[in-house]
């Protein structure tokens, strides 16, 4: 994780990130002359109306100051913080403060032709097998969850997903309420290859074919660990490969 701070003076609102993190810590001091609301969103400018994460109440004229457990308010769009004159949506308030804001953002992966994707379904082909070996995955996050049941990620080797995965990772959930967050799964430096060798066999059992070894890479989220069977059909994908 790489830790930034981010400073602001005498702003109502602060878009503080556009990238995927976690809050640490948020201080400032707050110069207006009434009460107000400080709300937290987890997207790039939101307008009037919007739902924040969190609200707090700032006092008139007095420093504020809130620490918070890195895993409770992982943020998968960006941080937003603004003054608000109500505290169940956003009205942004023409009163100003100050900011100092710690974040942790998850390390990019290191290989430089990496590039983030997202999936619209709980699977997706991230290369077929007739583009063969010289790909990797570095990160997958599952996001959209509508619900917390047990799950894993599986990756298969080929282009169909209802054989035998190679690798089946168990979900980690870092929030469950109010909103479900999954944690990042990384595949280290040199990221996955994910690779497996098929025998064809005939129907009385003898083989009938040299081994075929299957180079492609798709995900799905499924309750099983052994085969893909669909929990959530809401779910999709943020990943990063190269």
């Amino acid at each position: 994780m790489l830790k930034t701070v981010v400073p602001a003076y005498g702003v109502s609102d602060l878009q503080a990130t556009s990238f995927p993190c976690n809050l640490v810590n948020l201080q400032g001091y707050f110069s207006g002359a009434a009460d107000a609301w400080l709300q937290i969103h987890d997207t790039t400018d939101p307008g009037n109306g919007a739902i924040p994460l969190k609200s707090y109440q700032l006092q008139s004229k007095m420093p504020f100051s809130w620490k918070f457990d890195p895993n409770i308010l992982p943020l998968s769009q960006g941080l937003y913080v603004a003054v608000s004159t109500t505290e169940a949506t956003l009205t942004l308030s023409t009163d100003k403060a100050d900011f100092l804001i710690d974040v942790e953002k998850y390390a990019e992966p290191l290989n430089p032709a990496a590039a983030v994707h997202s999936s619209s379904s709980d699977v997706e082909q991230v290369w077929a097998e007739a583009q063969g070996s010289q790909h990797r995955l570095y990160r997958v996050t599952v996001t959209g969850r509508t619900n917390s049941a047990a799950s894993f990620l599986l990756v298969f080797a080929d282009d169909s997903y209802a054989t035998r995965p190679v690798v089946a990772i168990p979900i980690v959930y870092l929030q469950t309420d109010p909103d479900i967050t999954c944690a990042p799964i990384d595949f280290g430096v040199d990221g996955l290859n994910p690779s497996s060798v098929v025998t064809a066999q005939s129907s009385s059992g003898p083989v009938i074919g040299p081994p075929v070894r299957k180079t492609g890479c798709t995900i799905a989220l499924s309750s099983s660990p052994t085969s893909y069977v669909q929990v959530d059909s809401s779910a999709t994908f943020t990943y990063y490969a190269a």
